[in-house]
């Protein structure tokens, strides 16, 4: 079983305009992060059955009050807005209708628990294994939701290492561990156990990849978005502990939550979130020093980010703490760029490139043009020519060769692009197992 067999069809009401959305998601809230509009979460809501279901419903829905139906500006989901007008009459409408529509849940887009942050059962991680995960993630983020195999060349991970020893033996650890999270399925909360890693391959050549998989469990996680969360790829090497790193990882599963900017932890809890190692630092004044303090400062230091911890107590004794968290400014940002502290595998390691959307990330500099994306066809293709190889990972990376290398932008990519794999990877066909 999917660890995650819902869909949600969800109702998002406009805070600037008098109009809602009606469409189907499987997670609404990383939904509600990629419209322009600004959504009145509190106002919302959603009902969630099957996906097929669901679908059926949206469908439904749309027709019988198409009446209300608003003419929008082309952009994404421009065809699901409603007057809102309509908005009471549809919530009445889907409340009646629960067997026509087999929702098996009904109420508000916010859950009881939007971030579901994992928990180690086998074993603790190291700040080389945490590190040499959030780069396995990086690498494969934009396809890893594919049951596929994916590839990182050994020396990306490796630092300013003369071998492959240590990330080889971080991917051995890593396929060691066992974690835990939570879910819903079919309305019932449950436990997910499973391994941070599936199978994997190691080359033996100095220059050699690391062909790895993840379980289905972690697909479905990071799909989620709340589980996992995205790093940014270039600050990674930076982290000086483990501690600071887990406590970056915290702030961005929840620095885009809009309708949220705090969270109460108990003492316990954050020695758990951030790996504090069983028995280390019982009381919360060594706690505090040696692990939440510097941690807090590093973060604020090297990342785009901002946390703050303010403790919450009975009588005179510490037990818990209030997190916040929030983005920095771009001119607070600008400001601490050149102060901030560069780790020895930040300097002289490898091109660390940045692993996200950011403005012009696959222009080349000669021309400005974005490599434009490749076609369904193209894609097909390619796969079938380069069978059990990671299309969309060894994309990203001919990108990033224009870019190094001053490139022209071809008119033909996906030829240009063969040729490169040829010539560069030397790889002219299928992955031989």
């Amino acid at each position: 079983m999917a660890c995650q067999t819902l869909s949600h069809v969800y109702f998002f009401v406009s805070r600037d305009h008098s109009s809602f959305k009606v469409g189907v998601s499987l997670n609404p809230l990383k939904r509600i992060s990629q419209l322009t509009e600004n959504i009145d979460v509190e106002r919302s809501f959603q009902f969630s059955c099957q996906r097929s279901d669901a679908f059926r419903a949206e469908k439904s829905i749309h027709f019988l009050f198409d009446k209300y139906r608003l003419n929008k500006d082309k952009s994404d989901g421009y065809t699901e807005w409603f007057d809102f007008s309509a908005f009471d009459e549809i919530q009445k409408f889907v409340r009646i209708n629960q067997d026509k529509f087999k929702w098996i849940a009904y109420g508000s887009v916010i859950p009881s628990a939007e971030v579901n942050d994992i928990r180690y059962i086998s074993a603790e991680l190291t700040l080389e294994d945490r590190r040499t995960y959030n780069l396995l993630l990086a690498d494969a983020w934009d396809n890893i939701n594919q049951p596929v195999l994916h590839s990182i060349r050994l020396n990306e991970l490796r630092g300013t290492d003369k071998d492959n020893a240590r990330p080889r033996d971080s991917i051995r650890r890593l396929m060691k561990v066992v974690i835990a999270f939570d879910v819903v399925e079919d309305g019932i909360k449950r436990e997910v156990l499973t391994q941070l890693l599936g199978p994997c391959k190691l080359d033996h050549n100095a220059q050699g990849l690391a062909y790895y998989t993840f379980p289905e469990p972690i697909r479905m996680a990071v799909e989620s978005s709340t589980v996992f969360a995205r790093l940014r790829r270039d600050l990674l090497c930076q982290f000086r502990s483990k501690y600071a790193l887990s406590l970056y990882e915290m702030v961005q599963k929840r620095v885009n939550l809009s309708f949220k900017t705090s969270e109460d932890f108990t003492l316990d809890d954050i020695r758990q979130k951030l790996g504090v190692e069983k028995g280390l630092y019982p009381a919360y004044r060594s706690l505090n020093q040696k692990v939440i303090l510097p941690a807090k400062t590093e973060v604020n230091e090297i990342s785009d980010v901002f946390c703050e911890f303010v403790e919450i107590k009975e009588g005179r004794k510490v037990v818990g703490l209030r997190f916040s968290w929030r983005k920095k400014e771009t001119i607070e940002a600008v400001k601490n760029a050149p102060a901030l502290p560069q780790a020895k595998a930040a300097r002289k390691g490898p091109d660390l490139r940045v692993v996200g959307n950011e403005t012009g990330s696959n222009a080349s500099p000669n021309t400005g043009k974005r490599l434009r994306e490749l076609n369904t066809r193209e894609c097909e293709q390619l796969k079938k020519t380069f069978f059990g190889y990671d299309i969309y990972h060894f994309y990203n990376e001919f990108q990033d060769w224009l870019e190094r290398t001053g490139g022209e932008i071809p008119k033909n990519p996906a030829a240009a692009f063969t040729n490169w794999l040829k010539n560069y990877y030397k790889i002219t066909g299928p992955l031989q197992r």
